[in-house]
């Protein structure tokens, strides 16, 4: 519910801080299985339980790519090249 990945205590608050809420309730706001109710209800309780102490991937995590390494060696010698031609 809170995007961390992990399936755990602070996800249950998300749920009980939201207990009740329908009509569109989003997963971040407690509601696991939104496609079906759209509510915040004990359905998504039994949800958590079932999946209490999992690690889940956060989606979207992976999706920022890195520089690669090559990019920054060629960077920095670069720097180091016209720094000394300055000089």
């Amino acid at each position: 519910f809170n995007g961390d990945g992990f399936v755990d205590g602070a996800d249950l608050l998300v749920w009980q801080q939201n207990l009740g809420l329908s009509s569109g309730a989003t997963q971040g706001q407690g509601n696991a299985n939104s496609g079906v109710d759209g509510a915040v209800d004990a359905a998504d309780l039994a949800i958590w339980n079932s999946q209490f102490g999992s690690a889940h991937p956060v989606p979207g995590a992976a999706a920022v790519p890195e520089p690669a390494a090559w990019i920054l060696a060629v960077g920095g010698g670069w720097i180091a090249a016209h720094r000394r031609r300055r000089r």
